[in-house]
């Protein structure tokens, strides 16, 4: 069988970007770990600070979201 040198072969591949959530999920994972690590204050008082910003941003979000019901 012998092989014809002018047949250009064309290679179409489509990104699908089902890795975009959890390159996402994993970069914010990350980030927190550093920030976590790198902080200047103790055990109790950064979990306090951590607890107070959570229920800050889940407030924020609740409160610009449309109501149920």
């Amino acid at each position: 069988m012998a092989i014809d040198d002018d047949i250009e072969v064309v290679v179409i591949r489509q990104d699908t970007g089902s890795g975009l959530i959890p390159g996402l999920l994993l970069g914010a994972a990350a980030g927190a770990l550093l920030w976590l690590l790198r902080a200047p204050r103790s055990g109790p008082e950064m979990r306090r600070q951590v607890t107070q910003r959570a229920s800050a941003m889940r407030a924020s979000a609740q409160s610009k979201l449309p109501r149920r019901g």
